[in-house]
């Protein structure tokens, strides 16, 4: 866990709002969540959905991680794609979708 002097300090350097992710903890979750599937009698794909939060570093972690990518606009379909995602691992979920984003999801 991050001490609380140390937000403090990155609070006033930073301003607020400011989102700070304490990469072991992201990991531990993850590893959580692989050991509560690992005994699944079928194969269990996690998705990262870019909605919670689509800062690229966290996004590239993902993809060290071996997680798909869920998406919901042809933003970040092009995000995605662009920060290493391959288009077979990228799940198009929204329930509106323009046509623009659809040809985008087909490509």
């Amino acid at each position: 866990m991050l001490d609380r002097n140390f937000l403090l300090s990155l609070s006033r350097k930073f301003g607020t709002p400011l989102y700070v992710i304490d990469e072991d903890v992201l990991l531990d979750r993850v590893r959580y969540i692989n050991k509560c599937f690992s005994t699944f009698p079928t194969q269990v794909m996690v998705a990262y959905p870019f909605k919670v939060n689509p800062l690229p570093k966290i996004i590239q972690l993902m993809i060290e991680l071996d997680r798909w990518a869920e998406v919901a606009s042809g933003m970040e379909i092009r995000l995605a794609t662009q920060l290493g995602f391959k288009p077979q691992r990228i799940i198009f979920t929204a329930p509106y979708k323009t046509k623009e984003d659809l040809e985008l999801a087909m490509e």
